[in-house]
C-alpha cells in the first residue's frame, strides 16, 4: 500500500470491530473481505455498537501503549536502568531518526491513525445506516448519535495528539503556519497521496469535530435523558469508561489551554470543576491502585483495562525480577513533602511474599500499579487516566493568570488541591500570592507533581517552549537540549514518505532516503560542553 493509507486502512479492517463477537473472529481471518461485508455489518445497530465498543478499545491501545510514556519519556522527571527497552531508550535521549521503523516515531503514528480511520468507518457508514430510515425510536436515533459523538471525540483527540507529536506547538509562529499533520475526515482511497496541512488548519479541524461531538451529545440526550452519556458523575461511575459530552468539555479546556486561547480554557475547565468533584484524600491512591473497585470520584475518562494487557503498568512496574524500564528520578521525588499523599505513589512498598521484598521500599512510579493485596485477578488492573478533574484545576489555575492576570483565582484552585494532598482544611492551607511569574512558578510545579506519569511533561514543556535540562542525577546520555531543536518534533517514519510523494518530512530529517538526522547542531554542542 502507498501513502497514509498503508497504515490505516488495515488497521480499520482488523482492531475496528474487537467486540467479541463471532463476527469479529471471521473478519480477522480474512483480512480485506471487501466493502460489501463492512457494509453488511453496519447495516444493523448491533454492528455500530460493536463498532464503537471497538472504537473504545483502539483508543486505550493508542493511548496506553504510545502516549502515556511518550509525554514522560521525552520530559525531565525520569532516570533510566539497564532494563529500558531500545525504543524508550531511543526516545528519551532523542536519538530516533526516520529509519527507526520498528519503534517510535512509527508506531505512535500507525496508531493514532488507526484510531482517526475507526472514527472514519464509523461515522462514513453509521450515517448511512442511520439515514436508512429503518431505526425510529428515539432510543435507536440516540445510541447513534452517541456513537457518531463518541468517533468525533476520538477523531479529535488522535489529532491533536498527532500533531503535537509530529509538528511544532500551535504558537510556534504568531500565524500558526507551520507545517502540521494530514487531515482525515474520511475513509480514504487506497492510493489516495496525502499531504500536510497547516498547524492552524489541523486545530480549525479539531475544535470543529468537538463542536459537533457536543451536538450529538445534546441531541441523543433530550431524544432518549434516560441513556444519555453526558456525564460520568449523574449516570454510573462505571461510565467514565466511555467517552462522553464532558470528556468533550475537559478536552477543549486541555486544547485551549495548549494554544493559548486563556478565556475559553478557564471557561471549559470551571464547566467541568462545577460538575465533576475531587476524589477525596483518603480515596487518593485508591482511585490508581484500587481502580476496579474505585474509579475515583473525578474520573472524566479512564481506559478499561480489564482483559486488556497494559504496557505502561508494565513498563513502570519496579516490582518485577528485572525490575522497571524507567523510575522516577530522585532529584524530582526529593521535591515532595513526605506528608503530601501524591509522594506516596513514588515509592512501592512490596508485601513480604514478593520477590523484591528484600529491596524495601524503592523508587517506583505507582499510579500503574494495582494494590498487591488483591488476590481477585478480575481487580489486578489499571484503568489509566485519560482526562481527570485535578486537572481543570490546574488549568483554570494557569488560565485565569495568564488570560486574566487573577492571581487570587489561581491561588484558590492551588489551595484546593493541596488541601486534598495533605488532609487539612482548604482555609489552612498557607498560599502567598506573589507576582503573576511567581504564581505561574508554583502553577507549573504543582502541575508536574499532580499529573507526573499521566504523559503531560512533555507537552507541555513544548507549549511552554522550555529547554529540556534534565537534572545531574538523570542518567540520560542526554540532559540539555536547547528548544526549539529540530529533535523535539518527531520524524515522520522513512517508509511513510518514501511510499508517499505527497508526505514532507520535517525540517532536520530530510536526508531520510539515507536514514539518520542531520549532525553538528548547536544544542549538541552545548550538551557535550
Amino acid at each position: 500500500m502507498r501513502t497514509l493509507t498503508r497504515h490505516i486502512i488495515p488497521a480499520a479492517f482488523i482492531l475496528l470491530f474487537i467486540s467479541g463477537c463471532e463476527f469479529e473472529k471471521k473478519f480477522l481471518t480474512v483480512e480485506q473481505i471487501g466493502k460489501a461485508t463492512i457494509e453488511t455489518f453496519f447495516s444493523e445497530l448491533d454492528g455500530l455498537k460493536a463498532a464503537g465498543e471497538g472504537l473504545h478499545k483502539e483508543l486505550r491501545s493508542f493511548v496506553d501503549k504510545d502516549l502515556l510514556r511518550y509525554g514522560d519519556v521525552r520530559g525531565d522527571l525520569l532516570a533510566t536502568t539497564v532494563n529500558t527497552g531500545e525504543g524508550e531508550l531511543l526516545a528519551y535521549n532523542y536519538e530516533l531518526t526516520a529509519e527507526h521503523v520498528s519503534t517510535y516515531p512509527r508506531n505512535l503514528w500507525a496508531d493514532g491513525w488507526s484510531v482517526v480511520s475507526s472514527a472514519n468507518y464509523i461515522l462514513h457508514y453509521g450515517q448511512k445506516l442511520m439515514d436508512g430510515n429503518r431505526f425510529t425510536l428515539p432510543s435507536e436515533k440516540a445510541t447513534m448519535e452517541t456513537i457518531f459523538a463518541q468517533a468525533r471525540f476520538a477523531r479529535a483527540f488522535a489529532h491533536f495528539y498527532l500533531v503535537n507529536c509530529y509538528a511544532w506547538p500551535y504558537n510556534y509562529k504568531a500565524d500558526h503556519s507551520q507545517i502540521g499533520i494530514p487531515i482525515m475526515d474520511h475513509v480514504p482511497g487506497f492510493n489516495d497521496k496525502v499531504a500536510r496541512r497547516s498547524v492552524a488548519d489541523v486545530y480549525a479541524f479539531i475544535f470543529s469535530d468537538l463542536e459537533e461531538a457536543r451536538k450529538l451529545f445534546a441531541s441523543a440526550a433530550e431524544r432518549d435523558p434516560a441513556s444519555a452519556q453526558t456525564n460520568c458523575q449523574i449516570n454510573s461511575i462505571s461510565d467514565c469508561y466511555k467517552i462522553s459530552d464532558i470528556a468533550c468539555e475537559a478536552l477543549l479546556a486541555r486544547i485551549n489551554l495548549y494554544i493559548g486561547e486563556w478565556e475559553a480554557a478557564e471557561k471549559h475547565a470551571k464547566a467541568v470543576m462545577d460538575k465533576v468533584p475531587l476524589t477525596p484524600h483518603d480515596r487518593y491512591v485508591d482511585m490508581f491502585r484500587k481502580s476496579q473497585d474505585y474509579h475515583g470520584a473525578e474520573a472524566i475518562l479512564r481506559m478499561n483495562s480489564l482483559n486488556n494487557t497494559t504496557s505502561t503498568a508494565s513498563f513502570y512496574d519496579d516490582s518485577r525480577s528485572l525490575g522497571a524500564d524507567f523510575v522516577p528520578d530522585a532529584g524530582f521525588k526529593a521535591l515532595f513533602d513526605p506528608y503530601d499523599i501524591r509522594a506516596s505513589l513514588l515509592t512501592y512498598v512490596p508485601l513480604p511474599t514478593e520477590e523484591c521484598a528484600s529491596r524495601g521500599p524503592f523508587n517506583c512510579v505507582c499510579k500503574y500499579l494495582y494494590d498487591r493485596t488483591i488476590t481477585d485477578p478480575y481487580k489486578q488492573v489499571h484503568d489509566c487516566f485519560v482526562l481527570r478533574c485535578s486537572e481543570m484545576y490546574l488549568i483554570h489555575a494557569e488560565a485565569a493568570v495568564r488570560g486574566r492576570g487573577d492571581v487570587n483565582t489561581a491561588i484558590d484552585d492551588i489551595k484546593a488541591l493541596l488541601a486534598r494532598a495533605y488532609n487539612v482544611p482548604v482555609s489552612s492551607v498557607d498560599v502567598q500570592a506573589g507576582s503573576a511569574d511567581v504564581v505561574l512558578n508554583l502553577i507549573e510545579m504543582e502541575r508536574t507533581k499532580e499529573l507526573c506519569f499521566e504523559g503531560h511533561r512533555f507537552f507541555d514543556m513544548m507549549r511552554l517552549g522550555k529547554d529540556l535540562n534534565r537534572p545531574s542525577s538523570s542518567t540520560a546520555k542526554l540532559k540539555y537540549l536547547k528548544y526549539p531543536d529540530y529533535r523535539f518534533v518527531l520524524p515522520i517514519d522513512r517508509m511513510e514518505c518514501q511510499y508517499n510523494e505527497a508526505m514532507e518530512q520535517n525540517e532536520g530529517y530530510d536526508d531520510y532516503k539515507t536514514g539518520g538526522p542531520k549532525n553538528g547542531t548547536d544544542s549538541e554542542a552545548e550538551n557535550e560542553s
